[in-house]
């Protein structure tokens, strides 16, 4: 089940590299970057170590214990409701302002093997994709080279990355 505590945990870890995310239940961690030259991966995996360890520290002082995982298989639609939301003024105004801008709730429907489709007055769902992202710097006469492998690369990737196969209690 997911712990609602974030800040709490963020207030147990004196980390920089730790931040809010959307919903209560999250936290971001934002690694130190590194030059692709020489052994960028091993960078990589002390970082992510190290914050981990951390993290899971913090979350232990609040009786919780951390997950990597896109989506939580056991949330239900209750761990989405607006209070799930960090209390953060800029997540309410994103979801505000993009309600505003779709001028409708927010639409969820996945086809599965269980149909989901569900209606949210806000942005909290969104709060359930969670994602391991890494960031490239580049020369803009590099880019369109790095873009196009990126490209190349994103299908196996995903091919490869796991996720929850369920949502919401749903397959």
């Amino acid at each position: 089940r997911p712990l609602a505590e974030n800040t709490r945990v963020l207030d147990a870890s004196s980390d920089p590299r730790l931040t809010l995310e959307l919903l209560r239940f999250n936290l971001e961690t934002n690694l130190r970057h590194t030059r692709l030259s020489g052994r960028p991966f091993h960078h990589l995996t002390r970082e992510l170590d190290e914050a981990l360890a951390e993290m899971r520290r913090a979350a232990a002082t609040c009786g919780g214990r951390v997950v990597t995982i896109g989506i939580l298989p056991t949330l239900r639609a209750g761990d989405l409701r607006h209070d799930s939301m960090t209390d953060l003024r800029r997540f309410h105004a994103l979801s505000q302002s993009i309600r505003e801008r779709r001028r409708a709730d927010f639409d969820l429907a996945i086809d599965g093997e269980d149909t989901l489709r569900v209606r949210w007055d806000d942005l909290t769902p969104e709060g359930a994709n969670t994602s391991f992202q890494i960031h490239l710097s580049a020369a803009p006469c590099e880019f369109s080279d790095l873009f196009n492998a990126a490209q190349l690369a994103t299908a196996p990737v995903l091919a490869v990355a796991g996720n929850s196969p369920t949502f919401l209690g749903r397959r």
